[in-house]
């Protein structure tokens, strides 16, 4: 466990070092959702449930960790992120945090910063059936976002899910084996997914996000210890993920 997160701590310093900057990606998704498009509300199986369907958290099994970095660069605007988050599984649930941290430059004589906090909690009332709620501030405008959502679990291939949020979005999930997962959510847009464990090391990710491609890549370093990427348009995003 302490080697774990010195290698996590290590790679925040190194993302540090070279963008000054801490946040997830600029669609609010983490970086794993990103590759599929953003179809995560009926997923929600890890520590990306935080921001997109803290239900989710409720299945989580002992503790989890990620550090990510992205970037985009959108005709001339300068889009650098990072963003740590961290899970942990409670008597009667499980508790989520995130601090994320973005900043934007337009041109040389001009740039913006900012900085999210995020708190999420999601708990059983069935062995099946999760409800959650997430709360975040924005430090530059002081604004807050309130969340509530729902994860149902159909049996081992199906799952439904819910978020309410300042938008309503609901997703659909299916698992046609334990390799694949193929996802869809309807909200403000809609995003479409599927991920697909290769081997034992090995996922490969794509997705739309209304019609933007996106796609991803993970690889499990160790069997607790995995590195995604994605890409959409002009963004690319990294992350390490792991669980103890």
């Amino acid at each position: 466990m302490k080697k774990r997160l010195i290698l996590l701590m290590l790679a925040s310093v190194m993302i540090f070092s070279t963008s000054s900057v801490m946040a997830r990606s600029s669609f609010g998704w983490d970086v794993r959702a990103m590759g599929m498009g953003g179809a995560f509300v009926a997923v929600a199986d890890d520590i990306n449930a935080i921001d997109i369907n803290p239900a989710g958290l409720a299945f989580l099994r002992g503790s989890q960790a990620e550090v990510s970095f992205s970037n985009a660069d959108y005709s001339g605007v300068s889009e650098n992120m990072l963003g740590l988050e961290y899970a942990t599984q409670l008597d009667n649930g499980a508790l989520g945090v995130s601090l994320s941290r973005y900043k934007y430059e337009m041109d040389p004589y001009y740039s913006s910063t900012s900085t999210n906090y995020c708190v999420a909690y999601g708990t059983k009332i069935q062995d099946n059936l999760a409800v959650g709620a997430h709360l975040s501030k924005t430090k530059s405008d002081s604004s807050t976002n309130f969340g509530v959502s729902a994860l149902y679990k159909d049996g081992p291939q199906l799952s439904y899910g819910l978020l309410i949020d300042s938008d309503l979005t609901v997703g659909a999930a299916y698992r046609p084996d334990r390799q694949t997962v193929v996802a869809l959510d309807l909200g403000n847009g809609t995003s479409i997914g599927v991920e697909r464990h290769l081997d034992k090391s090995w996922i490969v990710r794509a997705g739309s996000d209304e019609g933007e491609f996106t796609f991803g890549v993970g690889y499990k370093i160790r069997k607790d210890l995995r590195l995604d990427y994605a890409h959409e348009a002009e963004q690319n995003a990294i992350a390490l993920v792991t669980a103890f």
